[in-house]
């Protein structure tokens, strides 16, 4: 099942080709808008099941990290493909927060 997140950026990323399109002056035949769509959408998705892959392959590494550094508490549990969304989206901010700086 797909996060909100993924299922929500269709209709911004359209409402974005929408934008293009007039900025542009042009007008995009509804085969071309549902291809872009369909090629981003599946990026999108690959990543964020990439992300939450690297992420649960990462846990016992981790795990063993906290043992070794005498951190206490619960065993790190796997994440799902939300929270992988999440962690996509913020290192993406923060990389281009490092390269741009915060102000524009």
């Amino acid at each position: 099942m797909l996060p909100d997140i993924l299922a929500n950026a269709g209709g911004v990323t359209v409402s974005y080709y929408e934008w293009v399109q007039n900025n542009e002056y042009e007008q995009w035949d509804e085969d071309h808008v549902n291809l872009r769509l369909h090629v981003k959408m599946e990026r999108a998705t690959d990543a964020v099941m990439a992300k939450q892959k690297e992420i649960n392959e990462s846990l016992d590494t981790l795990q063993a990290e906290r043992k070794k550094r005498g951190l206490e508490g619960e065993p790190l549990q796997p994440v799902d493909l939300r929270t992988a969304a999440y962690v996509l989206a913020i290192e993406r901010v923060a990389q281009v927060t490092l390269e741009r700086g915060i102000w524009p």
